[in-house]
């Protein structure tokens, strides 16, 4: 059986901001109010164990179909013994959404998109803003270590996308961590 002892929620005291690096002009993230893993609107149980799962490009769209019909007739999902976030590919978030939601569960996971964009809107190819996940995603990671360490992805872009994720309503999930090779040599299956 899985077990919480982590103090409850309000008990936790939190932080009046975050700072991410040393870059000058850092975007002031003062009005971060969520923990790592942000605020869980649709766990009915708040002090269950929290798994975000990352997708990344491990699956083609049946393929997700087929996993994500497994993972919503979990007993432990559907028991209410977990709250699960799920990271999609943006070319699945729609669906996965639209899946989770004719299921009516009491403990539906939250659907994130793996990124956003540090552009507000315009004309950026293949960018998604956080504006535009609104009803079809409730959360996005944020800073995750192969878009710091693959793509350069600087603290002053991290920044920028915690702004977007705020300003769009969005939670938040703050990836913080190694480099890709160490994730990889820790791997388990879940």
């Amino acid at each position: 059986p899985i077990q919480d002892d982590s103090p409850d929620q309000s008990e936790v005291p939190m932080k009046e901001s975050v700072e991410l690096g040393t870059e000058e002009n850092l975007v002031d993230v003062s009005t971060v109010q969520a923990t790592i893993g942000g605020k869980l609107k649709a766990s009915s149980n708040p002090n269950a164990p929290h798994l975000i799962v990352n997708l990344k490009s491990n699956f083609n769209l049946s393929q997700l179909k087929e996993w994500l019909s497994k993972v919503l007739e979990s007993e432990v999902l559907l028991a209410g013994k977990l709250r699960l976030s799920l990271a999609i590919p943006s070319i699945f978030l729609e669906e996965a959404s639209s899946i989770i939601n004719l299921k009516s569960l009491s403990n539906p996971p939250s659907v994130y998109a793996e990124n956003i964009s540090v552009f507000e809107s315009g004309a950026h190819t293949g960018e998604i803003a956080a504006s535009m996940l609104k009803n079809i995603a409730s959360g996005t990671l944020v800073g995750h270590s192969e878009r710091r360490f693959t793509l350069n992805e600087t603290f002053q872009d991290i920044n920028l996308k915690l702004e977007r994720a705020i300003n769009a309503g969005l939670q938040i999930t703050l990836c913080v961590g190694s480099k890709n090779q160490d994730s990889l040599a820790h791997q388990e299956e879940v």
